[in-house]
């Protein structure tokens, strides 16, 4: 149980840092509106940069590149879930290229076209928090209860194995990186402080 505890804690950590990262962008989407008719196409292409990096990490979560793969390689009774969650992703990528497409020809500014694209990073922001709400409400409990305690070992060892590679390119100087070990003592003491969410999971 402590590495499904220790998994559910860092994909449920990786959520709430793309919340913050979405609420950021749509500050400052709420701040062009607010000065549209005042303001130039930096603050448009800062925030479609925001947008691209929000995507980037969300793309490269542990829960797309590690669970989603293993719910369908264990369960064949995911159709209904994995497919809205896909449906989501899938809504996501089309609006980012639109935005992309409509950032990259517009050449002055005009107000009627910055709406627009506002309007779509907004709805990608809606989208990724729904799928983001589908994650923690519905997908996430249904693997504490589909995977056993070997399987939730295999997991959490790719998820030990991905921060470790991250730190390392983050601490390449350093010739004392975190160990495996540190690494799963210092998620665990902060799983005992969400506890109580966790066993709301179950």
């Amino acid at each position: 149980m402590l590495t499904a505890t220790y998994s559910l804690v860092a994909l449920a950590n990786e959520i709430s840092r793309t919340r913050r990262l979405l609420s950021l962008l749509q500050i400052h989407l709420k701040n062009i509106w607010e000065e549209i008719h005042h303001i130039d196409l930096h603050e448009v292409k800062h925030a479609f940069k925001q947008l691209s990096d929000i995507d980037h990490y969300s793309r490269n979560r542990k829960f797309e590149q590690y669970l989603i793969p293993a719910i369908t390689y264990v369960s064949q009774d995911t159709g209904f879930l994995l497919k809205e969650w896909e449906t989501l992703r899938t809504k996501g990528v089309s609006l980012l290229e639109a935005v992309t497409d409509d950032v990259q020809t517009i050449s002055r500014y005009k107000v009627a076209q910055v709406n627009e694209i506002c309007q779509r990073m907004e709805m990608y922001c809606h989208t990724l928090s729904h799928r983001l709400n589908k994650e923690e409400d519905e997908l996430m409990p249904f693997a504490l209860d589909l995977f056993s305690a070997e399987q939730w070992f295999s997991i959490a060892e790719k998820f030990l194995v991905s921060d470790g590679q991250v730190h390392k390119s983050k601490t390449s100087a350093n010739p004392f990186p975190i160990s495996p070990k540190e690494g799963v003592k210092a998620v665990v003491h902060e799983a005992g402080e969400l506890e109580t969410r966790i066993e709301t999971l179950s």
